[in-house]
């Protein structure tokens, strides 16, 4: 009778417990991560976010959400190395956006560090409060770990991006890389445990057994603590070894990126830049070129190995950069329409009536030039492609600087090696 009444006990106990656990929600992970980033990082997807169509190569996942009459997009990018200056991150998103640009100052007082998950994130909140319109707002997010910067982008109606920051806060607090712990971090307070009492005193220092049987098959001997050596042990040298012969290697080159930081911490260890008219050539991968006259040359970034500055007779300015991009570059149509919107034209407009298009020849190897008029500035844009990459030359400004310095922009293509 005892034994029958434990046993409907335990019987009630168990269906309690099968059914609380499935009650609860289980998170939803997204299936979409691309192969070349399965291995490396996982989400949880917040509920109501439908998976959407990357709009280009350079967005490795892409997201819908729902809320209310309203639809906003998400985006989740990466690429190696810094991925460029905030400040030109950020403006690049908000001319994507038609909004108007801010500057270092605003940018400072908008960015917040803030820890999600297991990771430090930079957090910028660009939702602008009326009179400015209610669409095209945005909440962006920048992660920089292990020489690999991701973007995280949500965009849309300003009320939506209310309702909708928790669970993107949520996605941020999910996202993991490849060698993070399972579990969540836990809060620093929690973890602090009493400082060790300090060891005892007049105890001699004797070596680890584990550590002596280490060394000893090693061949090695160990000294004790009071430096004293055993028995038919050499002291150890006391002056450092000669070099091998012919000198040490050298060292290998810094990467671009670390080169680029290390430059905008230290203005002195930019390389000195080539006059113009001369040869130029420099330690972050690019090829060799000649600078025409009235060229200023500028530090290279993380993205930009070539980076110049142009001036009219009239004092407006524009710029020359040279950008090598990897596999993930995009079809030269969709970097037309992203080129087109950086001077204000609609995509649309871009596909009813595509820019001018022809061949043009850079260190050997046939390219295409691309001529794109706003209605006041203009983009004139040589590719090339070499050793896996492809590299846009881009000559930006008003129209009447543009056409003045369009016969050194192709001088200075053809004078291109790589």
């Amino acid at each position: 009778m005892y034994q029958s009444q434990i046993s409907k006990t335990f019987f009630l106990l168990s269906c309690l417990f099968v059914l609380w656990g499935c009650s609860q929600d289980q998170p939803t992970v997204t299936k979409n991560i691309p192969k070349d980033y399965e291995s490396k990082a996982d989400w949880i997807l917040p509920d109501g976010w439908e998976e959407a169509e990357p709009s280009s190569n350079m967005v490795m996942a892409a997201f819908e959400i729902t809320s209310g009459e309203h639809t906003l997009k998400f985006t989740v990018s990466s690429f190696e190395g810094l991925g460029g200056a905030d400040l030109d991150n950020i403006n690049r998103w908000l001319n994507q956006l038609g909004r108007s640009p801010i500057n270092e100052q605003t940018l400072n007082e908008l960015k917040q560090e803030i820890q999600f998950g297991h990771h430090s994130y930079l957090y910028f909140d660009l939702i602008e409060n009326p009179p400015s319109p209610a669409e095209n707002q945005l909440l962006t997010s920048i992660l920089r770990v292990t020489n690999r910067s991701w973007f995280f982008k949500l965009q849309g109606h300003r009320d939506a991006l209310r309702q909708q920051e928790p669970n993107f806060r949520s996605f941020l607090t999910s996202f993991s890389l490849q060698g993070d712990p399972k579990e969540a971090p836990v809060p620093e307070e929690l973890t602090k445990a009493p400082p060790p009492p300090p060891p005892p005193t007049n105890v001699p220092r004797l070596p680890d057994p584990r550590f002596t049987a280490a060394l000893s098959s090693a061949g090695g001997a160990v000294i004790p603590a009071g430096g004293n050596l055993p028995p038919g042990v050499p002291p150890p040298p006391r002056n450092a070894p000669p070099p091998p012969p012919g000198g040490f290697p050298k060292p290998p080159p810094i990467p671009p990126s670390l080169l680029s930081k290390d430059q905008q911490n230290n203005p002195s260890a930019v390389p000195p830049a080539p006059e113009p008219g001369q040869p130029g050539e420099t330690d972050n991968g690019a090829p060799k070129w000649t600078v025409p006259q009235g060229w200023k040359s500028l530090p290279p970034t993380a993205f930009r190995v070539g980076n110049f500055l142009i001036q009219g007779e009239n004092g407006e300015t524009g710029e020359v950069t040279v950008i090598p991009l990897s596999g993930r570059a995009g079809s030269l149509d969709d970097n037309i329409l992203r080129w087109g919107r950086q001077i204000g034209i609609p995509p649309e407009e871009l596909q009813t009536d595509p820019p001018k298009q022809e061949d043009i020849q850079i260190s050997g190897q046939t390219g295409k030039y691309v001529t794109i008029q706003g209605k006041t500035e203009g983009i004139h844009i040589g590719t090339a492609k070499h050793d896996g990459h492809t590299w846009f030359f881009k000559l930006k400004g008003k129209h009447a600087l543009v056409e003045a310095q369009q016969a050194n922009f192709k001088s200075f293509l053809q004078s291109v090696q790589f």
